[in-house]
């Protein structure tokens, strides 16, 4: 879920939010790493609650998005296969460009997910449901960036900690 890194230069911003460390004079803290959670609409929920997991699933559409892996399914494929899952061949897979879109489908009862702790804000989890299981590591590990120049900034400083606290509060 996530786009180019931006070119780091002071033109083009003060500090950056990226998925990869810079090579040099830049300081790099991490804020996150991604992991993907199975999500539903509580309606889905309600009619899955009770039932065998993970195979109650499948007698729902699956809304992967192509923004994670790049693949069209590579989403299911992988936490299928981190959880030692079958994933049937004959799924309903429906494909969105983007994890935000196929949130959206979610919460109108169109299907199930993925979301990550970072993008699920309190309305979102009130109009969803985490489904119990493991979760999916994505491998983006998100750093906010910015000069060694600047790093005794006031305004830097309190920018990284606000920012560490957001992300420390937005996971499962």
């Amino acid at each position: 879920m996530v786009a180019e890194d931006p070119e780091l230069s002071d033109n083009i911003g003060d500090c950056f939010i990226t998925v990869e460390k810079p090579k040099r004079n830049f300081v790099a803290e991490s804020l996150y790493n991604e992991v993907l959670y199975p999500v539903c609409s509580h309606k889905i929920w309600k009619e899955i609650d009770g039932q065998k997991l993970p195979e109650a699933l499948w007698n729902y559409p699956i809304l992967s998005t192509d923004s994670v892996f790049r693949e069209r399914g590579k989403d299911w494929q992988k936490w299928c296969q981190a959880g030692g899952i079958t994933m049937p061949n004959d799924l309903d897979m429906q494909h969105f460009s983007h994890m935000l879109l196929a949130v959206e489908a979610a919460k109108y009862d169109q299907g199930i997910t993925f979301a990550n702790g970072y993008m699920m804000t309190e309305r979102d989890l009130q109009d969803l449901m985490v489904i119990p299981s493991h979760g999916l590591e994505t491998g983006d590990n998100f750093y906010f960036v910015y000069k060694k120049s600047r790093a005794r900034q006031p305004e830097i400083k309190k920018l990284a900690s606000w920012l560490q606290q957001q992300c420390g509060e937005r996971s499962y």
